[in-house]
């Protein structure tokens, strides 16, 4: 047995080849603790470590759009795709041009919509690339829902804060490079024009790819295109890509929309009533164009917007959307009046239904009550507005909310204090990834003062344990806020709820805790809600 015992120690090195016993039972009894300081600083290099690993991935989270210094830029590419389709692609080297791009973009704010594709799923972008030294950067602009993004692959998707002048200014930039490059594409002759009448409903954008044309849009989804035709004519498309909206043949002599759609129409005959003439100069043009506007009746399409503010004043409202001046008149209703990228009418919309106004309080911190107004009048364009004047009349202050669910927003007029403030709730879920906001807020100076905030985050896939006593606190400090508030406007849940009302049915129980109502029994609070569902969510998620 000796000998067996033996074998087995000497067989088994007992630390990394070290065999000599009594030499390591030495070196234990000679081991002294380390003194209080060594521990102290060590216990901070450990704590000090964990807040480094713990912090630097925040800071990685990105919340606003990473763009690069306009001066390392090298080039920009553009391109335009409709329907999956190549419109035109065009190099930019102008600092300024890039400058303008940039400034546009700058403060884009990022949205829980992923990008998770090379494209971005919309039919209708703006692919702008940003040569630099040593990489290319890729941003696809859109419009959507009345809203400005930008989306960078596998990066994420942003909405930035655009108005029609900066819109503008971008799709300018591009088509003033595309038509230098493309100014040896033909016009259109009258033979052309008669021949794509021929084609009737079938005619698609497609038809024009070989004309040389202008887009006056403003908007990233949806094209209106001019083509110079022989004789003193316009041939004005627009179309979403999907179908030929109208493609009207103009004399050049006449305001914008008095011609015919080819389509539908005899090309001839029109052209015999309008024989070819020379183009008016643009003195020409505006004179004829003061002469037929002389009240807010005789604006028409083809009217320039210098003109329009003219007659009309100051607007009361702009759309970010679209490019657009909005009128409140005398007896309520609405009038818009939307603009193409040549600053002319091309359409006009009149809402019957008024602005309902909705309350008055101080909230810009004046001394004076400001007028809240609901907005209905472009609600078949998908929105509505909450509008907010001074105690003067002027536009103080608006907000757009829909029901797509990047435009959900819920806004409440909340009383503390005895001062009023506006509210907005934002209790946002994007594939069971949460973002529970709120902003209490006044208008001092015209823009938002933000006077209290709050935000929590969580999953309700199971990656992560809900903090249960955290979300309790943050929905009583919400719901205290709510109980002293009267809904204005709201959209979320993709429905439209307007006030004045009791905000009593916005009170944050998490809702979605209801879709499981098996894990809980009668009598369970909501703490106990949220810990059951806490540990089936988690379990699931194994």
């Amino acid at each position: 047995m000796k000998n067996r015992a033996q074998r087995i120690i000497g067989g088994c090195p007992l630390t990394f080849g070290e065999g000599n016993i009594k030499g390591r039972i030495k070196n234990v009894l000679n081991f002294k603790r380390p003194v209080a300081w060594v521990l102290i600083i060590s216990v901070l290099a450990v704590i000090l470590s964990s807040v480094c690993l713990l912090t630097n991935p925040a800071q990685k989270l990105e919340l606003e759009l990473e763009l690069p210094d306009a001066t390392s830029v090298l080039s920009m590419e553009m391109e335009q795709i409709n329907e999956g389709t190549n419109i035109g692609r065009t190099t930019v080297t102008d600092s300024e041009d890039i400058k303008t791009v940039l400034s546009a973009l700058s403060g884009a704010r990022k949205t829980l919509t992923q990008s998770v594709n090379d494209n971005p799923t919309q039919e209708n972008y703006l692919v702008v690339k940003l040569v630099l030294e040593r990489e290319e950067k890729t941003l696809c602009l859109y419009t959507q829902w009345n809203g400005y993004y930008v989306e960078e692959p596998y990066i994420g998707v942003y909405k930035y804060k655009s108005d029609r002048e900066t819109n503008v200014a971008i799709h300018k930039i591009y088509n003033d490079r595309l038509s230098a490059a493309t100014s040896s594409l033909e016009p259109l002759t009258l033979d052309d024009v008669r021949e794509l009448a021929r084609k009737g409903d079938n005619l698609v954008f497609g038809d024009f790819k070989d004309f040389k044309g202008a887009d006056f849009s403003s908007n990233f989804n949806y094209r209106i295109m001019g083509c110079s035709v022989e004789g003193g004519f316009r041939l004005i498309v627009r179309t979403d890509g999907k179908q030929i909206d109208s493609a009207n043949l103009e004399s050049i002599w006449e305001s914008g929309g008095s011609g015919i759609d080819i389509r539908y129409s005899d090309v001839d005959e029109f052209i015999k009533g309008h024989p070819s003439s020379e183009a008016l100069t643009s003195d020409k043009a505006r004179t004829v164009a003061e002469s037929s506007s002389s009240g807010r009746k005789n604006i028409e399409k083809g009217t320039s917007r210098e003109m329009v503010l003219q007659i009309m004043g100051e607007p009361n409202f702009t759309l970010s959307g679209l490019h657009g001046d909005g009128y409140v008149l005398e007896d309520g209703s609405t009038v818009v009046f939307y603009y193409g990228a040549d600053e002319l009418v091309y359409e006009i919309k009149r809402s019957d239904e008024p602005w309902k106004l909705l309350g008055n309080a101080d909230i810009n911190r004046d001394g004076l009550k400001e007028s809240i107004y609901l907005d209905q009048s472009q609600r078949d364009n998908g929105f509505v507005t909450l509008h907010i004047d001074d105690s003067s009349g002027k536009a103080l202050w608006s907000e757009e909310a829909n029901t797509s669910h990047v435009g959900w927003t819920s806004l409440f007029l909340c009383e503390q204090g005895g001062e009023d403030y506006l509210l907005r709730y934002l209790p946002g879920m994007w594939q069971g990834y949460c973002t529970y906001t709120y902003t209490l807020f006044t208008l001092e100076g015209g823009v938002e003062h933000v006077v209290r905030s709050n935000t929590i985050g969580f999953d309700v896939n199971g990656v992560n344990k809900l903090d249960a006593p955290k979300m309790i606190a943050f929905a009583k400090e919400v719901n205290a806020l709510l109980g002293q508030s009267t809904l204005l406007l709201s959209s979320e849940g993709g429905e439209y709820s307007f006030g004045p009302s009791s905000a009593d049915r916005f009170f944050e129980r998490y809702s979605w805790l209801d879709d499981t109502p098996v894990l809980y029994a009668v009598g369970d609070d909501l703490k106990t809600h949220l810990v059951k569902y806490s540990e089936y969510a988690v379990s699931n998620h194994r």
